[in-house]
């Protein structure tokens, strides 16, 4: 991946070059997801900056130029042993079949917690979707290769819900199979 960005910065007509980083950090268990967040927070951009340069020492852009703008504050994101949880993001159940993509497992207001251990105890749950702020489903299982987030761009992908968090099973690899038609009949003629 590296060597394919290098190539493309290359030979990109339009000077200077930029490239956005963006990182996920587990939190090891001396820390606290605030301790991680504080650190990140007071990093200067000119000591992350200098650790960054050391770092490619060695690397084929040791010799090339660098610069870090800035470093942003961090997201908060969730942790759920066993699963990938995306904060923000979610599917529409408008381009899925329910019953076969997706199962609407409670409307009533179940933890995150809870709803993740409903989808591992529930055979064909790959991922599920929890809404903490809503009227709406608060638990709904993924299934069939469905809303596979961190697999690409899904049908109905929703970002910026931030009432929602999706979590992705560990080592999910069922192929999301497309809805052509809704049709019952065989021929629409």
């Amino acid at each position: 991946l590296f060597d394919s960005a290098r190539r493309k910065l290359l030979f990109e007509s339009t000077s200077p070059y930029s490239v956005q980083a963006a990182y996920e950090i587990g939190v090891p268990s001396s820390k606290t997801p605030t301790d991680i967040k504080s650190s990140v927070t007071n990093t200067q951009r000119t000591t992350f900056q200098n650790t960054l340069r050391n770092n490619l020492a060695t690397t084929s852009f040791a010799n090339e130029p660098l610069a870090v703008s800035a470093v942003s504050k961090p997201s908060d994101g969730v942790a759920l042993k066993g699963y990938t949880c995306l904060t923000g993001q979610a599917c529409s159940f408008s381009k899925y079949l329910a019953g076969t993509h997706f199962t609407i497992n409670s409307q009533a207001s179940v933890s995150l917690s809870e709803c993740g251990g409903r989808c591992s105890s529930t055979a064909g749950c790959e991922a599920f979707e929890h809404n903490s702020k809503s009227h709406l489903a608060t638990c709904t299982f993924w299934k069939a290769g469905a809303c596979n987030i961190p697999g690409g761009s899904p049908p109905g992908l929703l970002a910026g819900v931030a009432t929602v968090n999706t979590c992705e099973k560990d080592g999910r690899n069922t192929i999301f199979k497309t809805i052509s038609s809704r049709c019952q009949r065989k021929s629409i003629l």
